[in-house]
């Protein structure tokens, strides 16, 4: 029985090992996963922001010279193709963000809720359940540029 005990000793030391390090890479993965979301959405926002900007300015350039050519009146320099295309442009960026964000989101999710469920065996050390309710958030910010741009030209249409 004595020779059991330093096996078993061994055994519950290398156990010890293995979750530290376990823990260790969770705490690690999430750690970086919450640096690219945070890296995701602010590039996400700027991206948008500078497309809508540059649409912007090129949609006036055009519109001002179709008007000094008297090639048409402004209600008609904004036809649905013209604007459409860039309106396009915003929601393909749009969705690639949005896609990108909700795959990063779920991954972190993932690695909290391991970490969550293995915290008790080694440190004790429990960093509590995320809270889910403002996942949508960045969301709504990537989303808004494309239905601003096209509540926009409704509002050049609206008879």
């Amino acid at each position: 029985m004595a020779d059991a005990s330093p096996d078993t000793a061994d055994a519950e030391k290398a156990k010890l090992t293995r979750l530290e390090k376990r823990e260790g890479w969770l705490r690690e993965e999430i750690k970086n996963h919450r640096g690219h979301l945070f890296s995701l959405v602010q590039w996400g926002i700027t991206l948008l922001a500078a497309l809508e900007s540059s649409l912007y300015f090129v949609r006036r350039d055009l519109a001002q010279a179709l008007m000094r050519n008297q090639f048409t009146v402004p209600a008609e320099a904004f036809s649905v193709g013209r604007w459409g295309f860039g309106t396009l442009l915003l929601l393909l960026v749009c969705m690639l963000f949005s896609f990108l964000y909700l795959n990063l989101l779920n991954r972190y999710y993932d690695y909290r809720d391991q970490l969550n469920a293995a915290s008790g065996e080694y440190s004790g050390i429990s960093d509590g359940v995320v809270k889910r309710k403002l996942k949508w958030l960045p969301l709504v910010f990537f989303w808004a540029f494309p239905l601003i741009d096209l509540a926009v030209w409704v509002s050049f249409h609206k008879k």
